[in-house]
């Protein structure tokens, strides 16, 4: 059985996880810039693993605020 807390818990974690997905797509489909090939190497081509090392702006606003500390 689940409590009212379990509830709450998964409603947050399903919203930050829409929230993280937005824009997922604009950072598969951008191209690498000159910069990143040449500090990263060819790899940065590679759109998923781009999107691994970076993220996109709203994960990188996950992560700056308190949301890690607050969740866990």
């Amino acid at each position: 059985m689940f409590t009212e807390w379990d509830v709450t818990m998964a409603d947050i974690a399903d919203t930050l996880t829409e929230i993280a997905s937005q824009g997922v797509q604009e950072v598969k489909d951008a191209e690498p810039s000159t910069e990143d090939k040449l500090i990263h190497g060819i790899d940065m081509a590679l759109p998923l693993l781009r999107f691994f090392k970076n993220g996109n702006r709203n994960l990188k606003a996950i992560m700056d605020s308190d949301v890690p500390k607050t969740v866990c």
